[in-house]
């Protein structure tokens, strides 16, 4: 057990968005056997070999080529690769009082109060540039806190405690740095600190840039026997690191997929979300034959893992008394009578 929270927690630490979630998953995944492949091709598979794709750097799908025939189905596990989170605008950088800001959208449904008084780093993903005129992507990460959401002091809000309200245009705007912001570029500063932490970005541009803001608070243990763990981004690099490492140990007696799907705290309606086409293409990529696809799908059953919430000691009034959940008593099963 030890060693899987350990593995856990290595996985949370690197996964500060879902464009890192997917590198760490390749990576993992390759490091067990596993093929990347630019698309499913049950053609060029051999049964009890695994093979994954990587869809727009936010998604990604793995499979274990079963030794029976993809007639007899299919076990398949979805999660999702998104967090709420602070994504940084397009033209961000606004200020007042000597004060550099950056203006943010709340990404998904987050809580807010815990964003404020954090040591926030910035990462994501960045178009950029090259002084060949190349267009390249590249992953990023400050690594280090850059911004903070101060709260107002307590003698200017006496009823803080009592009656406080959140306005996401007003309240949510994280602290960079001091200065006038009509003078600072925020993609010159992003390409001075990638160049300044990887050389071959010398002289490149930031074109534009998929950018959010994370607590750099590590994951942990906590409690006095350490039976809690404590970390960003739960909701769902949980499941996804649950369903990674069940492909990589299931058998190969059968067909296994694991879908790590983007947007899910929007909606999943985007090319990589699970609304999108690319779980149906991969199933028609497998099974190319119309009827042999209509038996497969028939046969194949899924799971779609998420995070329950469990019954807060401190609200327990929020819970149904019949059907509440306690922590550390294995999995819950959620049953949605409206779907």
């Amino acid at each position: 057990m030890t060693t899987q929270i350990d593995e856990l927690m290595t996985f949370l630490s690197g996964s500060i968005t879902p464009f890192h979630a997917v590198e760490v998953m390749a990576k993992t995944l390759q490091r067990a056997g596993f093929e990347q492949l630019d698309q499913f091709d049950a053609v060029r598979m051999t049964p009890g070999k695994g093979y994954f794709v990587v869809h727009q750097g936010s998604s990604l799908m793995a499979v274990r080529a079963g030794h029976s025939g993809v007639e007899a189905g299919l076990r398949l596990v979805g999660a999702h690769t998104d967090s709420p989170n602070l994504s940084v605008k397009p033209n961000p950088v606004k200020g007042r009082d000597g004060c550099i800001q950056l203006g943010v959208d709340v990404y998904g449904g987050a809580l807010l109060n815990p964003w404020f008084d954090r040591d926030l780093g910035m990462a994501g993903r960045l178009s950029m540039l090259t002084p060949d005129n190349a267009l390249r992507t590249t992953l990023f990460d400050t690594g280090r806190a850059v911004a903070v959401i101060p709260s107002l002091a307590i003698h200017l809000d006496r009823e803080a405690n009592t009656q406080r309200s959140i306005n996401r245009q007003k309240d949510v705007v994280p602290l960079v740095m001091l200065g006038e912001h009509e003078q600072y570029d925020l993609k010159a500063w992003l390409a001075q600190e990638l160049a300044r932490v990887d050389s071959q970005w010398q002289g490149a541009r930031v074109m534009d840039y998929e950018l959010s803001l994370y607590d750099t608070q590590p994951p942990n243990q906590i409690g006095i026997d350490g039976d809690f763990i404590a970390s960003a981004r739960l909701d769902n690099l949980l499941s996804c690191f649950a369903g990674m490492r069940a492909l990589i140990d299931a058998d190969d007696a059968e067909w296994s997929l694991f879908v790590a799907t983007d947007h899910e705290e929007v909606g999943s309606a985007s090319t990589v979300g699970a609304q999108g086409p690319m779980l149906m293409d991969a199933l028609a990529a497998l099974a190319p034959d119309p009827k042999l696809n209509r038996m497969m799908r028939a046969q194949s059953w899924m799971m779609s893992v998420d995070n329950a919430h469990a019954t807060h000691p401190n609200y327990a009034d929020r819970h149904d008394d019949q059907h509440s959940p306690r922590l550390g008593d294995g999995p819950v099963i959620k049953i949605n009578r409206n779907q």
